[in-house]
């Protein structure tokens, strides 16, 4: 994603000095009060530590400056999909579950020690995939944990099992004839104001 990021940025007009920074979310490599604005787009409910990486959003944003993170819902599709992997394997996993950024108590309680002020809405965003199948090719290919867990999956033999179980979430509620899946997912919106102090 950083290298796509970087030929974007690269084959733009008028992007100035941006560049991309490969960090850790409980631990960003910036220093503190360093940008206006600060924004997370389906990126930081995954790091491992959600109050951490809540203190670290506020800590880089300036007085005055805005912090936005976007994050997908326990409710939508988005949310149903972890749920569904992790009832076969074992073991839980080891971090709180990423759908938590996509509940607004978790979050207000996360940053309620934080000079921050919040808004938090939910949104929905379209998405249109060609299939159900190809919507869990998708899915099953891009989030971190979820490939995580599909290789655990298959080291113990149950990774198609999984997989066909996924299409439940995705193929509930269709109405598309034509095969196709248009979908629209829900994500939290959390909007945070850092106070002058």
């Amino acid at each position: 994603m950083l290298q796509a990021a970087s030929r974007r940025i690269h084959a733009s007009a008028g992007c100035g000095t941006a560049y991309c920074v490969a960090g850790d979310a409980l631990t960003l490599p910036f220093r503190a009060n360093a940008f206006e604005l600060v924004v997370s787009t389906f990126g930081v409910m995954f790091a491992p530590g959600p109050v951490r990486a809540a203190a670290e959003l506020a800590r880089v944003c300036r007085p005055g400056g805005v912090f936005t993170v976007a994050s997908w819902t326990p409710e939508g599709v988005a949310g149903r999909i972890a749920p569904t992997v992790l009832a076969r394997l074992d073991r839980p996993g080891s971090s709180p579950p990423p759908m938590r950024w996509g509940d607004a108590l978790w979050v207000r309680t996360w940053f309620a020690p934080l000079p921050a002020d919040l808004h938090l809405s939910v949104r929905q965003v379209r998405v249109r995939y060609d299939s159900v199948k190809h919507a869990v090719r998708a899915f099953e290919n891009k989030p971190g944990p979820l490939r995580a867990h599909r290789a655990a999956l298959r080291a113990a033999g149950r990774w198609k099992q999984a997989r066909a179980a996924l299409i439940r979430p995705f193929g509930g509620g269709n109405e598309a004839g034509d095969g196709s899946l248009p979908l629209w997912i829900p994500y939290l919106l959390l909007t945070g104001g850092v106070r002058e102090t």
